[in-house]
């Protein structure tokens, strides 16, 4: 597994279809969605893997390997300390 980027961001809400969160480990990304619907909010995750086709393009992808996996784990925990913060008390 690629551990080589390793970065967390929280964005400015006001930015329309802009994360809120967003963390990465290597190729596998967590980023976390701010939604409105009859007057609630919630929020969604999505965690993502990007590759590289023949072409040189980047595409996404939502199945991993199983060296993948540990990533997959990390970026959703990362994720759900940040919606736990978000939590009232």
């Amino acid at each position: 597994m690629s551990t080589d980027s390793n970065e967390e961001t929280n964005q400015n809400e006001s930015s329309a279809n802009a994360p809120v969160f967003s963390t990465r480990i290597g190729s596998i990304s967590a980023k976390i969605f701010k939604n409105a619907s009859n007057g609630k909010t919630f929020y969604n995750t999505k965690i993502i893997g990007q590759y590289q086709d023949e072409k040189g393009d980047w595409k996404d992808k939502t199945s991993y390997s199983q060296m993948e996996l540990l990533a997959v784990l990390e970026v959703g925990e990362r994720a759900k300390k940040f919606l736990a913060r978000l939590q009232p008390k």
